[in-house]
């Protein structure tokens, strides 16, 4: 049964019963939500206007754990204030800006394991709280060394955590 409106003790959470967005709005291959709260998945070879109404939805969001995704676009994730803690299990590459302004981002967790995540530019990162050395990014302990020395993850090396050492973070 879909849902479109989330209230807790009579605070509404998450309300996308006005959401106009449809297949043809959303990039082909994305996933996005109907005003009744169905799933959609998008047919638009590209963008289609929806975009907007999906990043609006996400941006309440603090944590956020991407299950499927290959790539973090450029300018996915930028400017979600809210967004502490993202989680990517199949993403293999970082786009300019991906998280750029997210101010309250201290840890991201990259699980995908297969090969080197490939960061296209530092500024992935900026305006964050791993920029500013008050977070964390974590790999898969076989990797850490390499990112450390990787070209633009180096520029966080500080930063860079292994997921086994810290099992209640990461999970």
């Amino acid at each position: 049964m879909p849902i479109n409106k989330v209230e807790y003790f009579g605070q509404t959470l998450i309300d996308i019963s006005d959401s106009t967005i449809s297949p043809e709005k959303v990039l082909k291959g994305e996933i996005g939500y109907d005003k009744t709260g169905s799933r959609i998945i998008g047919i638009a070879e590209q963008g289609g206007g929806g975009q907007e109404e999906i990043d609006k939805f996400v941006q309440g969001f603090s944590d956020i754990i991407v299950t499927n995704a290959e790539f973090v676009r450029t300018n996915a994730f930028s400017e979600f204030l809210n967004l502490s803690k993202v989680v990517l299990n199949n993403a293999n590459e970082i786009y300019e800006s991906a998280f750029y302004g997210c101010s309250s981002l201290e840890t991201l967790v990259i699980k995908y394991s297969a090969g080197p995540v490939q960061l296209q530019n530092a500024n992935a990162l900026f305006q964050t709280r791993i920029d500013q050395g008050n977070g964390y990014i974590y790999f898969p302990k076989s990797f850490v060394e390499y990112y450390k020395n990787a070209p633009n993850w180096n520029y966080y090396q500080r930063n860079i955590r292994a997921i086994e050492d810290y099992p209640d973070i990461v999970n």
